[in-house]
């Protein structure tokens, strides 16, 4: 389910010219956190800060373990 979720900011990413933070694709990829935790995609205050750098960490480990998903794979192309 988050390797599909990593497509679709692939895919939206190349679509977009300016940066996405980490953490407002983790809510774009609905990350249960995000979820629970009500993020909204944008949203910066000092009330959010911690729920955004906690999404940045998850975010940042879910796109790892896709690009070693990627590199170990028989294609090299992300499944879609």
């Amino acid at each position: 389910m988050l390797l599909a979720c990593w497509h679709n900011y692939v895919v939206v990413r190349l679509l977009e010219v300016k940066k996405v933070p980490l953490a407002d694709i983790a809510i774009r990829a609905k990350l249960p956190y995000a979820i629970r935790e009500k993020a909204k995609e944008g949203l910066r205050n000092k009330l959010t800060v911690d729920i955004r750098y906690t999404l940045t960490v998850l975010a940042n480990r879910h796109y790892k373990r896709a690009e070693k998903f990627i590199k170990s794979a028989i294609t090299k192309s992300f499944p879609i």
